[in-house]
């Protein structure tokens, strides 16, 4: 069974054994779970500010071809994506995991 969670997950940091408290900090869950819920928050107002208008504004010059607009909305992306890319990861690898 070991050997099955190392070969699926071979990047992780791979233990048998984790060290445990003997009761569940209500507190430290509770600060988790509102730093995800902050991180869900902050990419969803991400997505409706920048990157929901943007899509919407560029979808002619896609459909046209206009390489110059179209190269222009992926600058205009690029930066709330990044934001969005570090927030997953954030939420995915510190707070979920």
């Amino acid at each position: 069974r070991d050997m099955m969670c190392f070969i699926s997950f071979p990047t992780l940091v791979y233990q048998t054994s984790y060290p445990r408290t003997p009761r569940i900090r209500k507190r430290w869950l509770a600060k988790r779970f509102g730093e995800m819920f902050v991180c869900l928050i902050l990419m969803s107002v991400i997505v409706e500010q920048f990157v929901v208008p943007t899509l919407q504004n560029n979808a002619l010059p896609v459909l046209s071809f206009d390489v110059i607009r179209i190269f222009v909305a992926i600058m205009k992306l690029a930066l709330p994506n990044v934001y969005l890319w570090l927030f997953m990861f954030y939420a995915l690898f510190h707070l979920w995991l």
